[in-house]
Order: structure tokens, then sequence, then C-alpha cells
């Protein structure tokens, strides 16, 4: 995967530009690379779950207009960069989705936490916690510490429930 840059469209900003190639070096579509990386996971994740390895997986995060310091650093910023809808985004990730819910399915030892339930409230994930002081990601994308606290009950719990069953 190679990304071409940011449009300058407000609307596109979502859209990386990204060409996909194949191990040749062949232009793809978006969703013929999507078939390789789930293959390729599949395969990763089966050789290792045979060998009595778990395997976590925390589905994608939210994905904003701008990077979290360049929201909170303009004093001009528009509130929807820093808010994105849960519905978009399950919309943007239905095909991951589906693709690694049947890797979930399919492996006794895979597990799939999904963070939007402890990241977003009332149907939209935010940059800025509830609190109107924590900042959720450092950039457009990746958990801060902050946000990272608020999974990390979550993958305890997967944990916890993989040692109970042993």
């Amino acid at each position: 995967m190679f990304s071409l840059g940011y449009s300058i469209n407000n609307e596109e900003l979502l859209d990386l530009h990204i060409e996909h190639r194949n191990l040749s070096g062949d232009k793809i579509t978006r969703d013929d690379a999507l078939k390789i990386w789930t293959y390729e996971l599949y395969k990763y994740s089966k050789s290792l779950t045979q060998r009595g390895v778990t395997v976590i997986y925390i589905l994608p995060f939210s994905e904003f207009k701008e990077s979290a310091a360049h929201y909170l650093a303009n004093t001009f910023r528009s509130q929807d960069c820093s808010i994105v809808t849960i519905e978009h985004l399950q919309k943007r990730y239905s095909r991951i989705y589906a693709d690694l819910k049947s890797i979930e399915s399919s492996l006794h030892n895979f597990f799939l936490i999904d963070p939007f339930h402890a990241l977003c409230t009332a149907g939209s994930c935010n940059m800025v916690a509830n609190d109107g002081q924590s900042v959720m990601y450092i950039d457009s994308n990746h958990l801060s510490d902050y946000g990272s606290s608020k999974i990390a009950p979550l993958i305890k719990h997967v944990i916890y429930t993989v040692i109970s069953s042993l």
C-alpha cells in the first residue's frame, strides 16, 4: 500500500488516495488488496492458534479528518473534524468487519475487540473525551494514553476469559 497523499477537498479527506499493489508490484483494487490482507492474516493467525497461541485483534479505531494536534491547536477549528459517527465508521469498515468476524468464527483462539463502545458515546466518536479536557487520539486515528486506558478493560476482559478457560 502506498499513499499518494491527502486531498485538499474536505469531502475527500477520509480517502487517502491509497494505491494498492500486489507482491509483483502490479496495481490492484482496494477489494483485491483487502482479500490478500485478510487471507494473510488468516494464515498467520491459523499458524499461531494451531500452536496454542491466543490472538487478540482490535478492530479499527475512528478516523478523523484532521490530526488531534491540528484540531486542538487551531482556534478556527470546525467541530465536524473532531467527530465521526459510528454509522459512518461501520459502513467504511463493513468489509473488514465481516472478514475479521469470519476469521474469529473459524479459529478457536482468535478474539476480536470492538473499541467503539468504549471510545464512543451517543452514536459518535470524539477526538476529545466527554470531560472536555482529555485527548482520546494522538493523531487522526491512533489512541493517546488516555484513549488506550478506555479500551484496557476490554483487553483485560478477553485475557481473563482466555485464562479462565484453560
